[in-house]
């Protein structure tokens, strides 16, 4: 079954470049096959950092993991 969620990465993702190699990574490190789209697709990054996911509980799970992952390795080379 295949939920929406949405990942607030705005403090991560600040900038295109940034957004678009999360997105990047996150299509590449999780089992999802993804469709990349800004209309609210599979996956979708807004121009305000904020990702949104249709996927199932399993990769649901990966990302919260990732986020996780790059919200602490980010900021730490923000300080």
């Amino acid at each position: 079954m295949r939920t929406s969620r949405v990942y607030d990465l705005r403090s991560v993702a600040t900038t295109k470049e940034l957004r678009d190699s999360l997105v990047q990574a996150l299509m590449s490190l999780t089992s999802e096959q993804w469709e990349e789209t800004d209309k609210g697709g599979d996956l979708a990054m807004l121009d305000n950092g904020v990702l949104i996911a249709v996927t199932n509980l399993a990769t649901h799970e990966e990302i919260s993991k990732l986020v996780d992952f790059y919200r602490h390795h980010l900021a730490r080379h923000a300080q």
